[in-house]
Order: structure tokens, then sequence, then C-alpha cells
């Protein structure tokens, strides 16, 4: 059985996930530099912050970009130290 994808009407993301917060939020916490720890660490929710910085290039600073990925890098090495 396929996974449901974002664009799939039965898609419900976990509440607690970033995946349900809103893009217009997402965007203003990417410009601000205020993405959740927790959610840099999450595949689905690095995917969906991924996909609105995609969708908003202009508008997402990539000196700011750079400096999440940095993070996000940091935060799952220190998860998982020893890359397995």
């Amino acid at each position: 059985m396929e996974p449901l994808r974002r664009k799939d009407p039965k898609y419900r993301p976990q509440a607690a996930c970033f995946c349900s917060t809103p893009e217009r939020e997402v965007l203003k916490d990417l410009q601000h530099m205020t993405i959740p720890d927790k959610a840099l660490v999450r595949n689905c929710c690095y995917i969906w912050i991924c996909t609105v910085r995609g969708r908003h290039l202009s508008l997402v600073d990539e000196e700011n970009w750079r400096e999440i990925c940095r993070k996000m890098k940091y935060l799952r090495r220190r998860q998982n130290p020893r890359g397995f």
C-alpha cells in the first residue's frame, strides 16, 4: 500500500507535527528563522519546509536558509553521532 501524499484529500498529518502548520506560517518562520528544532529532524516536516521555501524562493533570505540547513545538519548529527 502506497503512503498518502499531502495532496491526497485523506492525508492528515499528526496534530503535533510541523507538517500541519499552514504555509504562510512556515514562510514566516523561515523568514524569522524560528523553525522548531523538532521540525528540522523529522523528514516529513523538513520536506514541507523545503516545499514552502521552494514556492517562495524570493521571499526567503539565502543566508537564513543556509543557517537553517546548518542547524538541521547539526541536530541530525547530534541525534545519531555514529551515523547509523
